[in-house]
């Protein structure tokens, strides 16, 4: 059986102030179990992948789409068309379709990013294939983020060969002004703020300039918080290995 609590046991042994772990921190810590093991009391039907439940999932959201598109183009204006000043519902009616249709997207964009996983089909030309007509749909670049989403994963929480999300190190969340603007705002305000500054401005300045990337890639240390070397665009760009150029080209 696989001995889970002595993960919660060993946390709390860690966050005491003590000089050394004793042996029974140790032997719990022995008793955590592996990655291996982990996968191996999942169920194999899990691991299962269909091309064709995939693929009418894609067909799916694309319907789903299509119909937001018709709807809106059918009930709302726009402007210099030709049928006078926009209404009152139809800013409210853009607003809601931008919503509803971005959430839609948003189905497109998990299918891709199971296309990046080699979760979509046991076909890897048929993941690529998918997952870079619909991230490519979406601005996203689907084989530059397979590579860099890849070590967010395998390298979760890393300090400097982390990805995507690195932790902010301690002389940077004392010093950093978020920490005050939180202060100042509150929990309420301070998470509206977040949501802005991740889905609008955080997006694409990771992909531009590794904003909230490693601090170390590929062996060398990067600029932080802007790195002009980093982006996701270029094949040279020092976020690849050079084995993954071609594929970024």
């Amino acid at each position: 059986a696989l001995q889970l609590p002595a993960l919660d046991c060993l946390v709390r042994a860690m966050c005491k102030e003590t000089a050394s772990p004793s042996q029974e921190t140790v032997a719990q810590a022995k008793a955590i179990p592996q990655l291996g093991e982990l996968r191996a009391s999942i169920p194999a039907k899990c691991f299962e992948r269909s091309s064709v439940h995939s693929l009418a999932l894609v067909a799916r959201d694309a319907l789903i789409i299509a119909t937001f598109a018709a709807i809106a183009s059918c009930l709302l204006r726009v402007p210099g068309m030709g049928h006078g000043p926009l209404r009152i519902f139809d800013y409210l009616g853009w607003c809601l379709y931008a919503f509803w249709q971005g959430t839609a997207l948003t189905g497109w964009w998990v299918l891709a990013h199971e296309c990046g996983h080699g979760g979509f089909s046991p076909s890897k030309l048929l993941n690529d294939s998918v997952g870079w007509v619909l991230h490519s749909a979406l601005l996203v670049p689907y084989f530059s983020w397979q590579y860099s989403h890849g070590k967010h994963h395998s390298k979760t929480n890393h300090l400097l060969d982390g990805e995507s999300h690195v932790p902010d190190s301690k002389d940077e969340v004392t010093t950093a002004i978020m920490r005050k603007l939180h202060n100042i705002l509150g929990d309420d305000c301070f998470a509206i703020l977040e949501l802005v500054n991740h889905l609008v401005f955080g997006w694409p300045m990771y992909l531009l300039f590794n904003v909230t990337g490693g601090r170390r890639l590929n062996g060398k240390e990067v600029a932080k918080p802007l790195s002009f070397a980093a982006d996701h665009f270029r094949p040279t760009s020092d976020l690849f290995p050079e084995a993954w150029r071609f594929r970024i080209a």
